[in-house]
């Protein structure tokens, strides 16, 4: 079925009740997202929809499944299949998913639309693509869900002033995807040697990782990863006595949910660290703990180590 019928059953079941969309809305979500999503401009996510319905005592027949339709299933399906290449490099694979997304497109959804334009940038860069030109492509995904950011072609972009270009970034507080690519916004910055701009993106992320409707159940991948790219900000800041306080709170947090590639790579990053604070002890110290993981690590583990390896070239993480 097509996502209006999302909106059309709530609207339905809200105006049966004679309710206001900011009465239904309260405690749920903000009036304006629940007009997006009875407007068919927006898929609830399961949360949203399950309390929308609770809240309306709706009949209890239409589920989520029964909207979202054997198409809208595979998107989502092929969307977490995505981002799992991703994450392991797998090339061919991304390649693959990628032409079979695009087999089932709905270029009607901006959400699912700025989803499959950055992992076709993320897979460029996987392939060895050069780094310039990133962060404008990035800001221009970003305007498929902010039409209203009108911003021109290179030269204007360039044009603007800092905090025109950055200033606004605080108006992203929408969802994961918009997370995802104002994370590899900023990655993009870094490539430019545009660390303030970088950092600016970089913290107000990290300020919104308590917000689980954003982040759903990735948080404590996410804060490791942020944490990698602002430590990595700030050692070419020359700050590498910050950039080992978030390489500190990145490691706890990682050795606590696990994921063996992802604390390979932070301390490839915590040497780096040492070594411009002229901690020898320390440089040391990780370099051991690298060696030994390396060795004792089983078999399974050693593609993912394989990949963790090939990502460092590039030091940054583009995946979240």
């Amino acid at each position: 079925m097509s996502e209006v019928v999302f909106g059309e059953e709530i609207r339905r079941l809200r105006l049966a009740k004679g309710w206001s969309q900011e009465r239904l809305a309260e405690g749920i979500c903000s009036p304006s997202t629940l007009s997006r999503i009875e407007n068919g401009c927006q898929v609830p996510s399961r949360r949203v929809f399950r309390l929308l319905m609770e809240h309306l005592e709706g009949p209890g027949i239409f589920s989520y499944a029964y909207f979202l339709g054997t198409e809208e299933s595979k998107r989502e399906e092929l969307q977490k299949d995505l981002l799992e290449a991703m994450e392991n490099w797998e090339v061919d694979r991304v390649k693959d998913l990628l032409w079979e997304l695009e087999q089932v497109m709905d270029y009607d959804n901006p959400k699912l639309f700025q989803f499959f334009e950055m992992s076709k940038q993320v897979c460029f860069q996987m392939c060895g693509a050069q780094p310039e030109g990133y962060a404008m492509k990035c800001f221009q995904i970003l305007q498929i869900g902010r039409p209203n950011w009108n911003v021109g072609g290179d030269s204007e972009w360039k044009a603007m002033p800092v905090g025109m270009r950055y200033g606004r970034c605080d108006m992203v507080k929408s969802d994961y995807v918009e997370f995802w690519v104002l994370n590899n916004l900023a990655v993009g910055f870094m490539w430019q040697e545009e660390y303030e701009q970088a950092y600016s993106i970089l913290a107000f992320l990290y300020g919104q990782l308590g917000d689980e409707e954003i982040l759903r159940k990735r948080n404590w991948k996410m804060r490791g990863i942020l944490s990698g790219n602002m430590a990595l900000c700030l050692l070419h800041m020359n700050r590498p006595q910050d950039a080992r306080e978030y390489l500190r709170r990145a490691c706890i947090q990682v050795r606590r949910e696990g994921g063996i590639s992802l604390f390979i790579h932070l301390l490839h990053i915590k040497m780096d660290v040492s070594v411009a604070l002229e901690d020898n002890e320390s440089y040391y110290r990780e370099q051991l703990l690298l060696s030994t993981l390396e060795q004792m690590l089983p078999q399974r583990y050693q593609k993912e180590l394989f990949w963790s390896n090939k990502q460092w070239e590039r030091k940054e993480f583009l995946i979240l």
